[in-house]
């Protein structure tokens, strides 16, 4: 019974494929200016043109071969107008592997033509190279950024253009792939694209909220919890591939005698900083100190300040958090003996800017303060 069904469309999948394979895929890309992506953002050839000029721009970044990336992103589209694709509508970019390897591609331009389209669900591979990255990355940001530029931003369950799989799918490639890009950065090349081409208004700051949403139910669903995401998210939001090891050092910090003192009293400092609208222009003047307990912070924040820097710089965040734990008896004895608000202007003022240059360096991980106490114990 099944035979009488499945041979007729396999034998319709040997024509299309014998039909399909005399047209180059570049002659199929030129017939995309035919094709309607959507009426507010152009043809599917628009389409083409904008990811290959972000595809480019991301390449450049990552140090990917930009000429393999910019034909793969010439032809990406191309299996749309096949006739395979148009019976089979699942094989988009499958067809377009083998089409590409039939016509004498490069098996790296041919490989990308499928692979963009990667992670497809939430369990799927994420794409296996610098090209296929690439490409990936901008035609998930295209989609997400050309919806929102025209206010169909999805509500409730309703997400008609898949963007929150699109968002999960940049999140994956962002701290996945061993790649260093800057979402922010990312998200501004690609509403260039858009405000060179069609004009299109776009809110960036949405779309990063946007990601940024579903990048936090990422981090919940590989276990941490949302007081530490956000501790994390307060210093660090644009490079995402950095928050995940900021992750586990905070994690191993919370383990340590000093976390909850440390978290308690950056609770109190940006209290106290946020009370007093300080800024960071304030500058410290050591001559003001008249007792020997903010000598001593001074003194403790001058020595760590290059140990912490590097640390991070290197991206060795528990070093850094060991390193901040050593200042916490001059934390505590600030705390215990010197009267932050004094009565003198001078004084205050300085006081509070010694407590901005902590704030500044107990921040340098994440947000301490963001830390719920009890996790700390």
């Amino acid at each position: 019974g099944n035979e009488k069904v499945i041979r007729p469309r396999l034998a319709d999948a040997q024509f299309f494929y014998r039909s399909d394979i005399r047209t180059p895929l570049i002659d199929l890309t030129e017939k995309l200016k035919h094709v309607i992506y959507h009426n507010q953002l152009g043809s599917q050839l628009d389409r083409v043109t904008r990811l290959r000029s972000l595809s480019i721009q991301i390449a450049n970044h990552m140090g990917a071969d930009r000429d393999k990336v910019s034909r793969a992103a010439q032809l990406c589209k191309a299996d749309l107008l096949s006739d395979m694709v148009g019976e089979f509508p699942e094989l988009q970019g499958t067809m377009g592997r083998y089409y590409a390897l039939a016509q004498g591609e490069s098996p790296d331009v041919a490989d990308a033509l499928e692979q963009y389209y990667r992670p497809r669900f939430a369990t799927d591979n994420i794409p296996n190279s610098e090209i296929s990255a690439a490409l990936a990355l901008a035609d998930k940001l295209d989609v997400i950024v050309g919806i929102f530029g025209i206010g169909l931003i999805p509500s409730g369950e309703k997400d008609p253009f898949g963007l929150r799989r699109q968002a999960i799918g940049i999140i994956r490639i962002l701290t996945e792939y061993p790649v260093e890009l800057d979402l922010h950065e990312l998200i501004n090349w690609t509403a260039e694209k858009f405000s060179k081409e069609l004009k299109l208004s776009v809110d960036k700051s949405q779309i990063k909220i946007f990601i940024m949403d579903r990048f936090k139910g990422y981090l919940k669903d590989k276990g941490y919890s949302i007081d530490k995401i956000e501790a994390i998210l307060a210093t660090e939001s644009n490079q995402l591939h950095l928050v995940q090891p900021r992750l586990v050092a905070i994690n191993e910090f919370l383990q340590t005698d000093h976390a909850a003192a440390l978290a308690t009293a950056n609770k109190r400092i940006k209290n106290i900083l946020k009370k007093n609208n300080v800024d960071g222009s304030c500058e410290v003047e050591p001559k003001l100190f008249n007792t020997k307990e903010e000598v001593s912070l001074y003194e403790a924040i001058q020595a760590l300040s290059p140990t912490v820097t590097k640390a991070i710089t290197q991206r060795r965040y528990t070093d850094a958090l060991k390193a901040l734990s050593t200042a916490r008896s001059e934390v505590d004895s600030f705390f215990d003996k010197v009267m932050v608000m004094s009565n003198d202007a001078a004084e205050r003022k300085n006081r509070l800017a010694l407590l901005n240059q902590l704030s500044i360096l107990l921040n340098c991980v994440g947000d301490l303060s963001e830390l719920s106490i009890a996790t700390t114990k």
